[in-house]
């Protein structure tokens, strides 16, 4: 494992391990979920691998029920390094779980995830973690990487997400000042963990629920601080993800489940009633939400002809009306796909949706 001599890490263990195991000194909890990425999980755990982060950073690495080498390759890293990994053996309850174990057990001030195929870009955390020595926000927001690398590691393609609009500036913010410029994402947010601690709450065996997530800690979250640094290295078009098509097929149901209990959590938080008239984050909760429900319904188009578009259709509407009335944008585009499906039919209005990319715009 390049750059974890024996020799060096030695040295470090007699002075920096104990004082790594001062829990009032943790700034930030890393929660990482493991289960059967063996062939990711290095990276992830290398860019981790940092003597300064020895006292600073805790890393739950989870086991959620896998079958592969993961625990085996991340039980080096913990042996060599227990002063920041963390091994968690447990159960498979899905990505949820592995999340609300990291939020229960965290002694960091401040938690962020990142998933075993993924990694971070070291220097970039080291910034985030002096800033966070410093400021007592609700929230940090980094920008993060998208890439995709072939089996050998070299990369195909690289992109820079997040940090486009020309508004964004370094510096702490009242949420609500700039929650508009930003890309709400958990690649792009670390939280304060007495936040997460108290309001959220994630189901355990469901897909996606990574949305639950934000939408719940973005929506407690007053303060954030702006930092233009590439922290989350984020792997797109590996097998069996989780939003490559195939997995979405097999989990459609958990996805409507998603979002149906999101409509819930913001009715009982009364946002939806209050959406012209609330603050700029909350409008942005429920404009993100009708982004997701248009962003299902298109996904559903692009599986193709399935014999039953009049009830996915039903179910569409549904949600449009529940998230509110008054997105007069959502309302058009519902009509529009209802129109479509009319004159067109299935068959075509899938092709359209799928050959153009209609109806996908994340807000």
């Amino acid at each position: 494992m390049e750059g974890m001599g024996n020799d060096h890490w030695q040295k470090r263990n007699a002075i920096d391990i104990r004082r790594s195991r001062s829990r009032n000194s943790v700034l930030l909890t890393i929660s990482v979920a493991a289960c059967n990425v063996d062939k990711w999980i290095e990276p992830c755990l290398q860019s981790f691998a940092d003597y300064r982060f020895l006292g600073r950073v805790e890393v739950f690495v989870i086991d959620d029920g896998g079958t592969d080498r993961t625990m085996e390759i991340a039980k080096i890293y913990a042996d060599k390094i227990p002063g920041i990994f963390t091994l968690v053996h447990k159960e498979n309850e899905g990505w949820g779980s592995t999340v609300m174990y990291s939020i229960r057990h965290a002694h960091g001030r401040y938690l962020r995830i990142v998933d075993g195929d993924d990694l971070v870009d070291t220097d970039a955390l080291e910034a985030e973690l002096r800033i966070l020595e410093q400021t007592d926000v609700d929230m940090i927001y980094t920008p993060h990487i998208e890439f995709s690398d072939d089996s050998d590691g070299s990369l195909i393609e690289r992109k820079e997400c997040g940090w486009t609009d020309p508004e964004l500036r370094q510096g702490s913010f009242l949420l609500n000042e700039v929650v508009d410029h930003m890309q709400l994402c958990m690649h792009n947010s670390a939280f304060r963990a007495s936040i997460l601690r108290q309001h959220v709450d994630l189901p355990g065996n469901c897909y996606y629920t990574d949305n639950n997530f934000m939408f719940e800690a973005v929506h407690h979250s007053k303060t954030v601080y702006l930092l233009p640094q590439y922290v989350y290295l984020y792997r797109k078009g590996r097998p069996g993800q989780s939003t490559s098509q195939e997995n979405f097929r097999s989990h459609l149901k958990d996805y409507k489940e998603v979002i149906e209990e999101m409509i819930q959590y913001l009715g009982e938080n009364g946002l939806i009633t209050r959406v012209e008239t609330d603050t700029p984050t909350d409008r942005r909760i429920v404009l993100n939400l009708a982004g997701m429900v248009m962003d299902q319904f298109g996904r559903e188009l692009c599986l193709g002809p399935n014999g039953k578009y009049g009830e996915d259709l039903h179910h569409f509407n549904e949600l449009i009306h529940c998230i509110s009335p008054l997105l007069i944008n959502m309302k058009w585009k519902c009509k529009t796909m209802t129109i479509m499906l009319q004159f067109l039919g299935y068959r075509v209005t899938s092709y359209l949706v799928k050959e153009y990319n209609l109806f996908r715009k994340r807000y």
